[in-house]
C-alpha cells in the first residue's frame, strides 16, 4: 500500500511540475528596473512549440551581454514631454539607431502604460520617441499597441491594430501604423544558463506588421517591417527567459536577435586576457533601508555599479553615480559589484533593512 501511495505521489508531483500556468500582469516592468541579458554564440535555436514542451536551451554560451533599462519619459529624453507624452509612461530603448533611407534616427524609445478593463489588463505602447538630427521628436499613439494581454493562458489569440503620429511645424513629421497578431502557442518548462532547473513557462509568438514614415525638410522616407517576437515567459520575471526576434524580408525569414535572461558573466578572451585587479570598495550607511553610497576609488573617471541578490539575480544597475536606491527591494543581503570598465573591479556586501 505504501508503495502504491508513493508511486501515486510521484505521478502527481511530475504532473504539477509541467502543469499549464497562467501569467498575470505582475511581469510588467516599471521605471527604474534593469535586466541583464546575454546573446548566445549560436543563435540558431529551435522555435518548435506546442503543449507540454520541454525547451532545453541550457547549453547556450554567452557571446555578449547588455542591460535593458526601463526609464521614465524624463529620464529617456525630457524633450519628449513637450510632445504630450504621458509623464507617467515608462519604456526602454531596443536599439541604438534605425535607418530611414537617407535619414538615421537615434535612441528610439517605446513608452508603455498598463491598461485595465475589469479583470483583464494589458501592457500598451502609448508613445514612441526618437532623436532626429539631434532634436527630440515623439509621437503619441492614437490607437495603442497591445504588447501583452493578461491574464495570459495557453491558446490565447489576439489581433489588434495600432497607429501613432506627430508633426513638428517647419521641420517634418513622424507616423506609423500597423497590426499585431499574438498567440500563446506553447506551454511547458524551459532551461537556460539562468534557469538551470526546468521552470514553468508560456511561449508567446507576436507578429507585428508596421509601416513607419518620416518627413524631414520636405523629403519623405518610409519602411515597412514584419517582425515576429518569440517570448518564453515565466510567472515572476519581468524579462523573458528567452526572447528571439525574426523578420520577414521578401518572403524570407531572417533572425534579428536572440536574448536570454542572465547574470553577469565574463567571457574568455584567449591568451591576451587583461589581468583584472581587485580593489577595495565599501558602502555607507550599511545597513540601510534605502539609499546606499558606494565608495568608488578616487581615480575612477568612469564606473558602473551592479547589485545582485543572493540568488545571483541582478536587481539594480547604473553608471557614473555612486548613490544607489534600493528602497523598493526586499530586506536582505546583497552583493555589490563595481568596475571601471577596464581592469579594476571591486565587491562589497550590503544589508537592506
Amino acid at each position: 500500500m505504501k508503495r502504491i501511495l508513493l508511486m501515486f505521489s510521484l505521478l502527481i508531483t511530475a504532473g504539477l511540475a509541467k502543469a499549464q500556468i497562467t501569467i498575470q500582469d505582475n511581469i510588467i516592468a516599471a521605471a527604474g528596473d534593469t535586466f541583464r541579458y546575454s546573446t548566445p554564440v549560436d543563435s540558431n535555436l529551435s522555435l518548435a512549440t506546442g503543449a507540454n514542451m520541454s525547451w532545453d536551451f541550457s547549453t547556450m554560451v554567452m557571446d555578449t551581454q547588455n542591460v535593458q533599462s526601463w526609464k521614465t519619459v524624463a529620464q529617456a529624453n525630457s524633450g519628449f514631454i513637450l510632445f504630450g507624452v504621458p509623464t507617467n509612461a515608462f519604456g526602454f530603448k531596443l536599439i541604438d539607431s534605425i535607418g530611414f533611407g537617407g535619414i538615421t534616427v537615434h535612441d528610439p524609445y517605446t513608452f508603455f502604460l498598463k491598461r485595465t478593463n475589469g479583470s483583464a489588463s494589458s501592457l500598451n505602447a502609448v508613445a514612441y520617441g526618437i532623436t532626429l538630427m539631434g532634436l527630440p521628436v515623439a509621437a503619441n499613439y492614437q490607437d495603442e499597441d497591445e504588447w501583452y494581454i493578461f491574464p495570459m493562458n495557453f491558446g490565447n489569440h489576439d489581433s489588434t491594430t495600432f497607429a501613432f503620429s506627430a508633426s513638428v511645424p517647419s521641420v517634418g513629421s513622424l507616423k506609423g501604423k500597423g497590426y499585431r497578431i499574438s498567440d500563446v502557442d506553447g506551454w511547458g518548462t524551459i532551461k537556460t544558463p539562468y534557469y538551470p532547473t526546468a521552470t514553468s513557462c508560456l511561449r508567446l509568438a507576436s507578429t507585428s506588421v508596421e509601416t513607419d514614415s518620416i518627413t524631414y525638410n520636405g523629403a519623405s522616407f518610409a519602411i515597412t517591417r514584419s517582425t515576429t517576437d518569440y517570448y518564453w515567459l515565466t510567472q515572476n520575471d519581468q524579462f523573458p527567459a528567452l526572447w528571439i526576434e525574426t523578420a520577414t524580408v521578401s518572403g524570407v525569414t531572417v533572425p534579428m536577435f536572440t536574448r536570454y535572461r542572465d547574470i553577469y558573466r565574463t567571457k574568455p578572451t584567449g591568451i591576451n586576457n587583461v589581468t583584472v585587479q581587485k580593489v577595495a570598495v565599501s558602502a555607507y550607511p550599511n545597513p540601510s533601508n534605502g539609499v546606499f553610497h558606494i565608495n568608488i576609488p578616487a581615480n575612477w573617471r568612469e564606473f558602473a555599479i551592479e547589485v545582485y541578490d543572493m540568488s545571483g539575480k541582478l536587481v539594480a544597475a547604473q553608471g557614473g553615480k555612486a548613490d544607489i536606491d534600493l528602497s523598493k527591494q526586499a530586506a536582505g543581503q546583497y552583493l555589490v559589484r563595481t568596475s571601471n570598465g577596464a581592469d579594476q573591479i571591486g565587491f562589497t556586501t550590503i544589508q537592506k533593512l
